[in-house]
């Protein structure tokens, strides 16, 4: 069930801004793609764009390019996912 949705525009304002979030599991989040790189810290997320779908681990990365429609994060499995949101 998804339980929340968020816009994380902040990210995309400052090219040295960096945010970290922290995902509930079952957490939704939306992402405005705008060049961004997504670094997950802890847990497993799930990522989707563009018909795409993306499982990262922790430690791996993917770039967000710059797109109309957003990318929505959500945690896998029963544990909280940590990740970092920073700009280029």
């Amino acid at each position: 069930m998804l339980t929340e949705a968020r816009k994380w525009e902040q990210a995309s304002k400052a090219s040295d801004q960096q945010i970290c979030e922290r995902v509930a599991p079952g957490g939704l989040y939306s992402v405005a793609r705008r060049g961004q790189t997504i670094q997950v810290r802890r847990g497993r997320a799930w990522i989707t764009f563009e018909g795409m779908d993306h499982i990262l681990e922790p430690g791996d990365m993917l770039r967000l390019f710059q797109g109309e429609d957003p990318a929505l994060v959500s945690a896998l499995g029963a544990g909280h996912l940590e990740l970092t949101v920073r700009q280029g």
